[in-house]
């Protein structure tokens, strides 16, 4: 509108099967450019793109920018993380579905629709911790600004990024009405108006909040050094019961977190990994100056740290599985030993950008 061109409104709505959502759906929105779209489908957004472009073309308008809602769909109390509960791990995955599997389409449909990215705008509730002992409710959607940030370092054009891509945390209690949804919709818009710099923004209660590098120095508490006191405290001559579990174990990262837990002073080593440990011995450890080189993790753990006082266990099990995760656990118990500490470094390494 300030540039005095025409615009249109091209609306999504989740379902099964595309479709135009049809006239009585809503007074404000206009049927003909309202959609369903199933977002675990990418042939449903790339069908959008082209039916909005062509729209876009016959009437001289153009497609300013996207604003992503979807994920506001989810918020949830803190029951929601009890994995034992199918009703959970359905919600956690539809969660994800409607989140970041919806964005990834979205983007990868606008670069094989346009060859660039429009401005967007990923809106999420109650995801970033920026009020102290705030209820996050909305905490499954905050790989939304993960996704975001990935982006941001694998885009081509990532210089201009700061028009392409932003995303806004809206903070509230848990009770949505009509009037609340009536104030975000005005802080969406103002966001959107006034763009800036900044991409990561959290707004409400009053107050709008903007992330900003601050030194380390004012949290020594949760530094390295803090770290390293930590690690000998806990396995210190007054008991050695302190086990760290690292997944991804046997992986390379897993195994040099596992040397440097060890030269900190830890006695209790858990690797889990999906490599069976014949294939450990791929992995090499490099011990500290002064010390005999280690060839595998099952010789660091059998021959040469027993004779130290460590003890290194290899579990075989996927990270993802909750029988795996529940039978390490189990066993750690029985040993008499406590989880001081988890390193997750369990990943896959499939080489590819979000684009392709």
């Amino acid at each position: 509108r300030k540039a005095g061109g025409k615009s249109i409104i091209a609306f999504a709505k989740i379902g099964e099967e595309f479709s135009n959502i049809g006239e009585g759906f809503s007074k404000e929105i206009s049927h003909t450019n309202s959609y369903y779209l199933d977002p675990t489908k990418p042939e449903h957004f790339k069908k959008i793109f082209q039916i909005v472009d062509d729209t876009a073309k016959k009437s001289n308008s153009n497609i300013a920018g996207i604003i992503h809602l979807w994920s506001l769909n989810h918020q949830f109390p803190e029951s929601i993380l009890d994995v034992k509960d199918k009703t959970s791990i359905n919600a956690i995955i539809k969660t994800q579905d409607e989140g970041i599997v919806s964005i990834l389409h979205l983007i990868q449909a606008q670069i094989a629709q346009y060859g660039k990215l429009l401005p967007m705008w990923f809106i999420t509730r109650n995801s970033q911790p920026v009020i102290e002992n705030m209820h996050l409710s909305g905490v499954l959607q905050s790989p939304i600004w993960g996704l975001a940030m990935t982006l941001s370092l694998e885009h081509p054009s990532r210089k201009n990024l700061d028009q392409v891509c932003r995303c806004v945390d809206l903070i509230s209690d848990y009770s949505i009405s009509k009037n609340s949804l009536n104030i975000e919709a005005d802080l969406i818009l103002k966001e959107i108006e006034n763009a800036g710099e900044d991409r990561q923004i959290a707004v409400g209660d009053n107050r709008r909040f903007v992330k900003r590098l601050t030194r380390l120095d004012r949290y020594l508490d949760s530094s390295p050094i803090k770290f390293k006191k930590d690690i000998a405290s806990r396995n210190g001559s007054s008991g050695n019961d302190s086990v760290y579990l690292i997944t991804g174990g046997l992986g390379a990262l897993g195994v040099l977190t596992a040397q440097h837990l060890i030269s900190l002073g830890a006695k209790h080593i858990v690797l889990m990994s999906r490599q069976t440990k014949k294939d450990s011995i791929k992995s090499q450890i490099q011990k500290e100056s002064g010390k005999p080189q280690i060839n595998s993790v099952e010789t660091l753990s059998v021959e040469t740290l027993i004779e130290q006082g460590v003890e290194v266990q290899i579990h075989s099990g996927d990270v993802s599985n909750i029988d795996d995760l529940e039978q390490i656990f189990a066993d750690i118990e029985e040993r008499g030993l406590r989880i001081a500490g988890i390193v997750h470094a369990a990943g896959t390494i499939d080489d590819g950008i979000l684009i392709n």
